[in-house]
């Protein structure tokens, strides 16, 4: 399998933008730049700010050729303004090359401790032999129905073998997109240079809860610090995914509604490398409950709370100094979030606060700062 490329090509992730009432905005704006290009080793005369933002952001910087950083835009669940970040094809090789002593497990943790959302993640396999199956066999079987895939509506193919051709399952709307196609002649459509002599792409797009799930994924089923790019096995979920995704079956079987019975074609079998179907685990659904809220951010929560404890040498009153510096930032709900906190209260038959009691929470967790001399 040596002759297969797999990579991440394609990062959305959004984060918040935590702005007290006292804060000048574009200050913390230009803090958030200067992290996140430092992080991603950029310069300061390669991040450029842009005259218009899109996807109502009120900034927008570009890191390089294929990063870009948006910034002030939509609020999120907590009533935080959000920030964006988007690495492009090239931005994720870019990551790459820049930062020898990173690994992408690295870069999922720095974003959770931001209290990253991801939005999208791209896994790509690059096949440049085709010594199992080539695309044109991919295609007949798939034509002649001789496949199960985890996708409602059949794919739409576009395109002809000698031209170029792309077969998309699912939609852009889809939480998970399949889209295999000719990587060689896209390449070669656009004035690139192209050296092998076969390239077909299978490229899997994972949105919305699905992106959140394939990094929480990562991070706990596949982690594999032995990889110095990724830093958990990518090559292993990847294949995995796609079988889970797509099946080709054996053409033994004249009766096409019963593919689910039939065996795994052997070349696709052998292309995969024998690897068993995977699935991506889902949290329980975003209802608006204290119960699922907690189920739902605990995984993010598990990671930053681990990762503030080494921060501290496993010192416990620093870590405990930490926790507390997170509720003094938290002690400034806005109205929309004491409502939010008020409705967790009463679902766990707990009295709502009134505005007084909110009041003196702050005042406990103030008083608390200042008995453990809290340096902030």
């Amino acid at each position: 399998m040596g002759d297969k490329e797999i990579k991440i090509d394609y990062i959305s992730v959004t984060f918040p933008l935590v702005l007290q009432p006292e804060d000048n905005e574009l200050e913390i704006v230009m803090d958030t730049v200067k992290m996140i290009s430092n992080y991603l080793c950029f310069n300061y005369v390669e991040v450029k700010r842009e005259e218009y933002s899109t996807l109502r952001f009120k900034y927008q910087y570009n890191l390089g050729e294929s990063t870009i950083l948006r910034l002030s835009g939509p609020e999120n669940d907590s009533g935080y303004r959000t920030c964006h970040l988007e690495l492009r094809g090239e931005g994720c090789r870019d990551f790459e090359r820049r930062n020898d002593d990173k690994t992408w497990y690295d870069f999922f943790m720095f974003m959770l401790r931001l209290n990253g959302e991801f939005k999208r993640i791209d896994i790509a396999i690059d096949d440049k032999s085709g010594c199992e199956i080539k695309l044109d066999k991919l295609y007949e079987k798939i034509k002649n129905g001789r496949y199960t895939s985890c996708f409602n509506k059949p794919p739409k193919p576009i395109g002809f073998i000698d031209t170029g051709l792309s077969i998309t399952f699912g939609s852009t709307q889809s939480s998970t997109q399949l889209c295999i196609y000719d990587k060689k002649i896209e390449q070669l459509n656009k004035g690139k240079e192209v050296i092998d002599d076969y390239w077909v792409r299978y490229e899997m797009r994972f949105r919305y809860e699905k992106a959140d799930a394939v990094i929480y994924s990562f991070m706990t089923q596949y982690e594999n610090s032995e990889d110095e790019i990724y830093g958990f096995n990518l090559r292993n979920f990847a294949f995995e995914q796609l079988y889970g995704l797509l099946d080709i079956k054996e053409d033994n079987n004249k009766n096409r509604r019963n593919q689910g019975h039939m065996d795994t074609d052997a070349s696709w079998n052998s292309f995969l490398g024998d690897v068993k179907k995977g699935k991506i685990k889902l949290p329980d659904e975003k209802e608006f409950s204290y119960e699922s809220n907690f189920k739902w951010v605990k995984p993010k929560a598990m990671f930053y709370l681990l990762v503030r404890y080494v921060q501290c040498n496993r010192n416990k009153d620093d870590f405990i100094y930490e926790l507390f510096k997170e509720l003094y930032k938290l002690s400034n709900l806005n109205d929309r979030q004491i409502k939010r906190l008020n409705m967790f209260l009463h679902q766990m038959n707990i009295k709502p606060l009134t505005p007084e009691m909110f009041l003196d929470v702050r005042k406990d967790i103030f008083s608390t700062i200042e008995d453990m001399e809290i340096p902030f």
